[in-house]
């Protein structure tokens, strides 16, 4: 067959495939653009704490969470070893760039330290946005952290952990006349009978709250008064001084009181290093340093600050490795990205010298969000775990949210650990699922439900709710999974009439499932996130269907030409 008599059929569908491609990718430009938005001001917030944030939205009516976040920034070659990087480098003025409310040489030093943010190439090589996770609130998911505890008595032998499923939980709430969070409130709580031990020193976090823990549990003849003293930031005498009941929750409200937002954030990464993490380390540390590049620019006019740690064990090339505080971005991607797995030998690591070393980090105290991450999969040593819970009760009195991550095949003495810290220091237990397809099997909880969504979507959610004073909820969830199911039973100290007010329906900040976009939204929406893979596709399908076109032509020619 001549050449030509099938070269414009193809040539019609590759010219309609690369038509198809541009108009595809021009959709795809305005969708991507659309997608970034703006954090904005709360109503409510102090102008000193206004975030510009991209791509989350924020809204007082119904929280956002990060949607996406943003485009990584194009890397160049890494610089020479000594090399001076100038303000030359930039066409503006750095006080223009940085602020005028800076002096011009601490302008000159944030220039220079975005430029060396911007030239930092990662050895990993791993793309972030790949892991996948679930999270669970046990603080507002009180009574299944309490089956935890019952159903894993086996596990707690050697715990001593300092919550016992027969205690009480009370959440302390201080807002303003408005209904606006209070952060940095004193609480002090002791009995109000002839016991008047102190029970409680603590102060509230941006979202106003913190949480009472008390013997008594549930049984209204064993209850007694408790006496509640709250001391405002800056104040030197209770504005509160009442006795309360134990309850599941006290709101204060103090009609005079003044709410701001953090204008500061302390964010601090503890991460297992032994061989058992070496299956996801590198895409976890892509993660991170993902997450801290984009916590950077998304809250430009909060002080940031990062830290790192990381740990083995005993015997191996090192025990615990920490970098206090810096606000020098690169410098902490630079201390991540040398950091490789290693060593381990038996399950039990050195968790609880890291949860020491991370309680003697340079924490700032007032208007400060205190965040740190414990990444790892299994618990301290017999002999270290009551080390590690003093650990985080010491966190927990310098005010540091603490969201441990359990990685694959976490062990369920370490999940009960991990738990423990994120409900006495009240953060979130987040944990990583098979979604991803990336390293060995991952333990399901001991939880209800949850919704599973990005990994790094989801740790930026949790600061940007530190950040907020509100809880964001996820906006782009993956799943939602069941975990190991079990009925809950009340403790034995509880009374029926008590539980029936305790077993609550269960409060949680997942979104409820909804019907997804349909088949042919998500084919359209794939096409235009994948132009050149699509016109590809159908420049083949058009090969492949000329050709068997050409054989059939050959075929019937030869057929004929027998039969003359």
């Amino acid at each position: 067959m001549p050449i030509r008599s099938y070269r414009g059929p193809i040539a019609s569908l590759l010219s309609a495939s690369l038509m198809f491609g541009i108009i595809c990718g021009c959709g795809s430009s305005n969708d991507m653009s659309s997608d970034t938005g703006s954090y904005g001001d709360r109503a409510d917030a102090p102008s000193s704490a206004a975030y510009s944030v991209s791509p989350a939205e924020h809204s007082d009516s119904i929280p956002a969470g990060t949607s996406a976040p943003p485009a990584s920034v194009s890397h160049t070659a890494p610089p020479a070893a000594g090399e001076v990087y100038s303000s030359s480098t930039t066409d503006h003025d750095p006080t223009e760039v940085v602020g005028s409310d800076v002096s011009r040489a601490e302008a000159v030093s944030r220039v220079e330290d975005a430029h060396r943010e911007k030239e930092f190439v990662p050895r990993s090589g791993h793309q972030s946005g790949l892991l996948t996770a679930g999270s669970f609130d046990d603080v507002a998911n009180y009574h299944e952290y309490v089956q935890l505890l019952q159903s894993n008595r086996h596990h707690l032998s050697y715990c001593q952990l300092p919550i016992k499923a027969e205690m009480r939980q009370t959440i302390i709430r201080i807002t303003d006349g408005q209904g606006r969070p209070i952060s940095d409130a004193q609480c002090l709580v002791t009995g109000a009978g002839n016991n008047q031990d102190l029970m409680l020193n603590l102060r509230t976090g941006s979202d106003g709250r913190t949480t009472l823990l008390t013997q008594t549990g549930y049984n209204s003849d064993q209850e007694q008064p408790l006496r509640l003293r709250v001391i405002p930031a800056g104040a030197e005498a209770a504005v509160i001084d009442e006795i309360r009941l134990p309850e599941n929750q006290w709101d204060i409200v103090l009609q005079d009181g003044r709410s701001t937002l953090p204008t500061q954030l302390d964010l601090a990464l503890v991460i297992d290093t032994t061989g058992s993490m070496g299956d996801e380390l590198d895409y976890l540390k892509a993660e991170i340093d993902s997450i801290a590049a984009s916590v950077h620019r998304m809250f430009p006019n909060v002080d940031q600050r990062f830290s790192l740690i990381t740990y083995r064990d005993q015997g191996d090339e090192y025990v615990c490795r920490a970098f206090d505080f810096t606000g020098s971005l690169s410098e902490f991607r630079r201390n991540l990205d040398a950091q490789s797995a290693g060593g381990g030998g038996d399950f039990p690591e050195a968790m609880d010298v890291a949860l020491h070393s991370a309680a003697k980090l340079t924490w700032r105290t007032s208007n400060t969000a205190r965040v740190m991450f414990l990444v790892g999969d299994a618990p301290p040593h017999r002999d270290g775990t009551a080390s590690a819970v003093t650990a985080i009760d010491d966190l927990r009195q310098k005010g540091v949210r603490v969201f441990p991550v359990g990685a694959s095949g976490v062990e369920k003495s370490a999940e009960v650990l991990m738990r423990t810290a994120s409900v006495l220091t009240m953060g979130q237990y987040l944990f990583l699922t098979d979604h991803s397809g990336v390293g060995n099997a991952h333990a399901t909880p001991s939880v209800s439900s949850f919704a599973v969504e990005k990994l790094d979507r989801m740790m930026i959610r949790m600061i940007a709710s530190e950040l907020a004073g509100k809880r964001l909820i996820p906006q782009e969830v993956i799943a939602i999974e069941r975990g190991e199911s079990y009925s809950w039973t009340p403790p034995m100290s509880c009374p029926q009439t008590a539980c029936q007010t305790y077993r609550a329906p269960i409060v949680c900040y997942s979104p409820p499932v909804v019907s997804g976009p349909s088949v042919l939204k998500q084919l359209v929406q794939w096409i235009r996130h994948n132009t050149l893979a699509t016109a590809i596709a159908l420049m083949t399908f058009a090969m492949v269907v000329e050709n068997r076109q050409r054989r059939r032509g050959i075929q019937n020619r030869s057929s004929n030409l027998c039969q003359d």
